[in-house]
């Protein structure tokens, strides 16, 4: 059904809400809103906050250093230029190896990279779906019948369950398939 739909043109968007629609009636679907993979764009994110938190920091030390009239030493870091790849940065040294290099200059310059990096997965996130998403039904009825019933003949087609307390979404975990999940649990 999935794959006649893609090929056919119909976004997953579309495929679920049409799918609702002949289930729960149309006037009964208030939205489907399909949940973007952003496996990609979250170790970028997290790289990008620690860096940003140890600039803050050292910005703080250095303002209150400056307040107390205390001399403020320049901060080197030792990074291992193999870890950062094709970035323009690293290219400089010539080496793959470890270089002593300011902290808030590698910092900025990293912060700037990652900045566009960020930026250009997340047009490439918004092309791609998790195989997960979040249907509002407009009724009570339509929202009891569709958390009891069975959307496929395979228990792992089609999984409709109650929405989740906003605290209890797990977001990197809508993004994995049932045979993942299932290995996970095997595997605890």
């Amino acid at each position: 059904m999935a794959a006649g739909s893609a090929a056919s043109g119909v976004t997953p968007q579309q495929m679920v809400a049409r799918e609702f629609a002949e289930i729960y009636q149309p006037v009964n679907v208030a939205a489907v809103n399909m949940i973007q993979d952003t496996a990609t764009l979250e170790p970028l994110a997290t790289e990008y906050n620690k860096i940003a938190e140890a600039l803050e920091d050292y910005l703080d030390m250095a303002k209150l250093r400056l307040k107390l009239r205390k001399g403020l030493p320049q901060k080197k870091l030792s990074i291992l230029c193999a870890m950062y790849g094709d970035w323009e940065y690293t290219k400089k040294f010539n080496t793959k190896w470890f270089v002593k290099v300011d902290a808030v200059e590698f910092w900025i310059a990293r912060l700037k990279y990652l900045r566009e990096r960020i930026k250009e997965e997340q047009k490439v996130s918004m092309q791609k779906m998790a195989p997960s998403a979040f249907v509002t039904l407009n009724t009570r009825i339509a929202q009891s019948v569709g958390a009891n019933s069975l959307m496929s003949h395979s228990e792992n087609a089609w999984r409709v369950k109650t929405a989740p307390a906003p605290f209890e979404v797990v977001w990197k975990n809508l993004s994995m398939t049932m045979p993942i999940k299932s290995g996970r649990l095997y595997l605890l």
